[in-house]
Formats: structure tokens, sequence, C-alpha cells
């Protein structure tokens, strides 16, 4: 297995030094960035060149770490942003959804937690997370995104289907079968399309997928 390169920006060193020695002990991450301002790390990276991740601290003086990452994303869109804060308020995780990061980290976070929500990053693109999801689906969290290029292309049939997912009622596979006058094969057909598609694994990673694009749920009159 190769390792991911991974861009750090932190303005306390003592963090910044406790997390490049939590990826190495991993084995499995390979830092090549370690910065302690936002400009730092936009100047390092302009000599590095893209990484796999950036971990990037929210709060930070001058360039702040919603700034890096709608930075990061707008200039190395292929690198995946994780932000890292102390504030678990949904306003924050809201903020860094919309700039552009792929995961939230807390920095009272259990290292298995930490690595765990960094697979889930680097292998699925984003972070599936009870905080995440509440951030999305609050009302200024999903509705207020764009509908991404990334949905582009999928069929009217499971574009359906997706939002009956998306339903504030919590729908079942059978109930969203009676609902679009179909069998419950056929559903199950529909996520099959996604997992193929997206490389999507599983009913609630599907969900965070979606809204992490700007699908909205069905509406009901």
């Amino acid at each position: 297995m190769r390792a991911y390169t991974i861009a750090l920006v932190d303005d306390h060193p003592v963090v910044l030094a406790g997390l490049e020695r939590l990826l190495l002990r991993h084995g499995t991450y390979q830092v090549v960035v370690s910065a302690t301002s936002g400009e730092s790390l936009m100047e390092q990276m302009q000599r590095s060149g893209p990484v796999d991740l950036a971990i990037v601290d929210l709060r930070m003086p001058g360039m702040d770490g919603f700034a890096v990452i709608a930075w990061l994303k707008a200039n190395y869109p292929a690198t995946r942003s994780v932000a890292l804060s102390f504030s678990d308020e949904l306003q924050w995780v809201r903020r860094a959804l919309h700039a552009g990061a792929r995961g939230y980290l807390l920095k009272d976070m259990a290292p298995d937690a930490i690595h765990t929500a960094l697979h889930q990053v680097v292998e699925h693109g984003q972070q599936s997370s009870d905080l995440i999801l509440r951030g999305l689906l609050e009302p200024e969290g999903a509705h207020a995104l764009l509908v991404s290029d990334v949905l582009h292309g999928i069929p009217p049939r499971e574009q359906r289907f997706a939002r009956y997912l998306l339903d504030p009622t919590d729908h079942t596979y059978l109930s969203i079968a009676d609902a679009m006058g179909v069998s419950l094969s056929t559903v199950e057909g529909y996520f099959r399309y996604f997992s193929k598609r997206y490389g999507i694994h599983s009913r609630a990673e599907l969900v965070l997928f979606l809204l992490r694009h700007g699908m909205a749920g069905e509406r009901h009159t």
C-alpha cells in the first residue's frame, strides 16, 4: 500500500508536532508539508505540489483555516481537505464544509477515531460522522449548497430514489419501492447504480455523498 501524502497546518507547534507523530506511527501517511500558518502552507504547497490530504486548523491568525480550505479547493482540487478544530458547533462545521472540507476532526478525538476519519476521506472522499451529517442537514447546510457537477447525468429514476433517501421521513427500501411503483429488487438496483458509479458502500455513505454534493430530498404535496 502506498503512503498517502499529507500537508499539515496549525499555528500551535506542539499540536503540529503531535499530529505528525500520530500520522507517522500509523505507517500509511507521509507528511510532506508542515506549516504554522496559512501563508506558510501556501508557499510550501507551491513548491511541493498537490498532496492527497490537507489537515487544516480552522482558528489561525492571519489567513484562517476556512480561507486555506477554499484556496486548496480552488488551486489543488485533487487534494482533500480535513478541518481541525476544538469546536463542535454546527456553524463551524457548516462553514468548513461550504469551504470545501471533506472531513472535520476535533482536537480531542482519540487517535483511532482520527485514523478512521482520514481513512474514510482518502478511500471514499468524505468522512462519515454524526457531526458532519448534522451540519449538512441543518437548513443552512444541505439546502444552501448547489448541486455539483458530480451528480449531473444521473438518470431520472435514480435521482428520485436518491431524493427519497434524503427525505426527512425514514424510508425503507420497501417503502421507496411502493412509493415509486417498482419492485424491491429494482430499488436495490438503484443503489447498485450509485455504488458502481461512485464507489459507495452503504446507505449512510450514499446519504452523506448526496448531501455533500447538494442534492435535496423528495418533496411531497
